[in-house]
């Protein structure tokens, strides 16, 4: 853990030293990212709100995008429900202009959270699996630092749930197209209407 963080942190010092705004924005939202999971969360908030900071200045949806989904992680494991559903709307809405489909999902996969933060495991589900089902739809993968987490999400919704039910809103989900994906990942609602279809 502290060699990752060390790490992460002399990338984003010299990436800076070297006035490299895409790429300082990576290394900082990375090391924000790994400060959220060790729980150094302090440090993850300054971290990741300068890179929210640094990604306004370049004309690029996804840097952006990713600063407010890492956002809505940290305030997630902080508990504040309210506050990590605005990071994420905020991303959504950056990755829908950027029409950047692995930022979509990897939206998705934080309202999956996000929802099963909230008590509703079914939810949960649906949106995991709409992410995963875009993701195959466009021959493309969950980031390798995601995983893990993603990983997790599903097995606590299919405990919650039971594996009959967890599989079949699972595969209700991964059959969304984005724009039904995202209408469930913005309202409950919608979310149990692509159930009943």
């Amino acid at each position: 853990m502290d060699g990752a963080l060390r790490e992460a942190s002399a990338s984003l010092d010299e990436l800076r030293a070297q006035d490299e705004p895409v790429w300082t924005a990576l290394a900082g939202l990375t090391l924000g990212g790994l400060e959220t999971t060790f729980g150094r969360y302090d440090d993850a908030l300054g971290h990741l709100t300068e890179m929210r900071d640094l990604t306004k200045q370049f004309g690029d949806a996804w840097p952006a995008a990713y600063s407010w989904v890492y956002l809505g992680a940290l305030a997630l494991a902080q508990g504040r429900l309210q506050e990590a559903k605005a990071a994420l709307d905020e991303a959504l809405g950056l990755s829908l202009a950027g029409q950047s489909t692995r930022s979509v999902t990897l939206c998705l996969a934080g309202f999956a959270r996000w929802a099963l933060a909230a008590g509703d495991p079914e939810w949960a589900a649906l949106l995991a699996g709409a992410a995963e089902g875009l993701r195959r739809r466009a021959g493309i993968g969950s980031w390798p630092i995601l995983r893990q987490r993603e990983a997790e999400l599903m097995a606590q919704a299919r405990q919650a749930l039971g594996a009959g039910r967890f599989d079949q809103v699972f595969a209700a989900g991964a059959r969304l197209t984005q724009r039904a994906a995202v209408a469930a990942a913005r309202d409950r609602d919608s979310a149990s209407t692509s159930l009943t279809v």
